[in-house]
């Protein structure tokens, strides 16, 4: 080929349909007749010559004989070009059909025997709505266009692929959504019809993490049950809170002998989505590679409820995709509704950054803290906290006597860790941030692949280990430790991997072993004082597990 293009721009620009190969560059598309048998070594060109730069070309309909071409370009006008095979030759002569295209529509074309000439289904997605248009191909033109649609049971985003088929005299329309559904629908003198919803967003998960459930209403008066200071203030909340503990008990019973089981789904789905005495029921917080973003029972595995973002991108982390998962506000605070936030980049446009806020129980977003975009671009993304102050004293001094902010970043180019120091600047007119560099750890002749830090619900269960002797063996517990891991080739041309603990606050290391004759993938848990992680051993051809426990020494 006379141009070069990577392997993401290939699957939009070129393509091939029976024996010829077909890629566009600018505004023209160039056929490759290639031969069919060992004794023909004659290799036919020819182009398609058009009035603007091509974006996508895409085959429609492929036979022996005949094959039809869509070709979309960047001003969202859409050309579909009829290909027919010369007899007794391998070339192919072709004509433009004379077809109005819409510029967000999706086209299949299918040839059945029962059918005089061919069909195009034309179809658009507009909100949670499907479209479709059936036409037969007269010639240059369309004619006999009937219309269907159907309304979705929720928000699926666009279409990703579209095929129609005849099945004894059925029309069938399979397609795949932007959120990963995978849709068959019926078309019939009736109207369209939804046969078949398969959800796979599920198989592309990107961020799972889990948050605690909310108190009953038992739960919550159990801390007013022991309120008060005097003597009669507490015996009256403790009958008042047992009686409305007792009212509680018989309405429900009443309801059940009433009603029996056919309000069992629902009192079901209650007991189920409040905490348990153990607090061992949660919710999974699911965010898929599609932006559809799940909240699942642990206990039952149901959908409490799913939401899709449009225009959906996960962040990049080491070529991996990443979508950070954040508390902001957690269950404890029951007189507030809990609250989590997801951290993207807008597929349009890769330098805007959304974030969604919205309450975990329930899917519903919260706007006031939702960004529509970001003004710049992401380098590094954390949790923090706000500071007020009552009564209003300057940020400066508040900050003297607080924890200070640390940020580290990684420079892939100079394969550098850069620890940061937040300070703040006040004056009369502004208060301003500024990065002040603390610390700076380099690799040479190693390359970072891999950064792994702990979860935000990681929680240390205990500050140390009882010995024989009594004495205590105290856990370390740095919450700003981070793993990273790093691969090379030794002078001896021996291959090994690196782990390294590194404290994010002093840029100190904590930990390191280095592994030889091993390779790439290594699976890291980082969590309390303890790391874990897995490994290839290329010398014994089996994979292992190493893990390692810091200790601050016994007391």
């Amino acid at each position: 080929m006379p141009w070069s293009f990577n392997y993401d721009d290939s699957r939009n620009k070129c393509t091939t349909m029976n024996n010829l190969i077909l890629c566009s560059n600018n505004n023209e598309v160039l056929m490759v007749t290639v031969p069919v048998t060992m004794n023909d070594t004659n290799i036919l060109t020819n182009q398609i010559q058009l009035s603007n730069k091509i974006e996508r070309i895409r085959v429609l309909y492929e036979s022996n004989t005949q094959s039809i071409l869509s070709i979309k370009m960047e001003n969202s006008e859409t050309k579909i070009y009829h290909f027919n095979k010369k007899d007794s030759t391998i070339e192919w002569q072709h004509h433009e059909l004379n077809i109005q295209i819409k510029s967000n529509g999706f086209y299949s074309i299918i040839t059945e025997k029962s059918l005089v000439g061919q069909q195009i289904l034309e179809a658009s997605a507009t909100e949670q709505k499907l479209n479709f248009y059936v036409s037969n191909i007269n010639e240059q033109t369309l004619s006999n266009t009937r219309s269907y649609s159907i309304e979705l049971p929720e928000n699926m985003g666009g279409i990703e692929y579209i095929a129609y088929s005849i099945v004894k005299s059925t029309q069938l329309v399979t397609l795949r959504m932007q959120d990963g559904s995978l849709l068959v629908i019926k078309l019939a003198d009736s109207g369209a019809e939804l046969i078949l919803h398969r959800d796979e967003a599920l198989s592309s998960i990107i961020s799972v993490d889990t948050f605690d459930l909310s108190l009953s209403i038992g739960q919550m008066r159990i801390e007013e049950e022991f309120g008060g200071t005097e003597i009669f203030s507490m015996f009256s909340k403790r009958i008042s809170t047992q009686l409305s503990q007792l009212i509680s008990f018989i309405l429900r019973l009443t309801d059940l002998i009433t009603h029996g089981n056919r309000n069992r789904d629902y009192t079901d789905t209650q007991e189920s989505s409040v905490r348990d005495e153990f607090n061992l029921n949660k919710i999974l917080i699911v965010v898929t590679s599609v932006g559809k973003v799940f909240g699942i029972l642990t206990q039952s595995g149901g959908v409490l409820w799913k939401h899709y973002f449009n225009n959906f991108t996960p962040l990049e982390n080491f070529n991996a995709a990443q979508v950070p998962l954040f508390h902001i506000r957690s269950a404890a605070h029951y007189t507030h509704q809990p609250l989590a936030s997801i951290v993207y980049r807008d597929r349009n446009s890769l330098h805007e950054t959304h974030i969604r806020t919205f309450n975990p129980y329930t899917g519903d977003l919260d706007n006031t803290l939702s960004t529509s975009s970001l003004p710049y671009r992401i380098k590094h993304v954390f949790l923090s906290t706000q500071i007020h102050t009552f009564p209003p004293a300057p940020i400066s001094r508040v900050l003297n006597s607080q924890i200070p902010t640390y940020i580290y970043l990684f420079d892939k180019t100079e394969q550098a860790f850069v620890g940061y120091y937040v300070a703040i600047s006040e004056s009369d007119q502004q208060t301003s941030t500024n990065l002040k560099e603390v610390w700076r750890v380099s690799f040479q002749n190693e390359e970072v692949v891999n950064i792994h830090s702990r979860s935000s619900s990681d929680r240390v269960h205990s500050a140390g280990i009882v010995l024989g002797d009594r004495s205590v063996l105290y856990k370390y517990t740095n919450l700003n430790l981070i793993a990273v891991v790093t691969e090379g080739i030794d002078y001896q041309k021996v291959p090994f991997v690196n782990i390294y603990l590194l404290d994010t606050v002093t840029g100190s290391l904590k930990l390191s072993h280095t592994h030889k004759r091993v390779k790439p993938p290594v699976h890291v848990v980082l969590a309390e004082n303890w790391i874990i992680y897995t490994y290839y051993n290329q010398r014994y051809r089996r994979y292992e597990a190493v893990s390692s426990s810091l200790f601050e020494g016994p007391a």
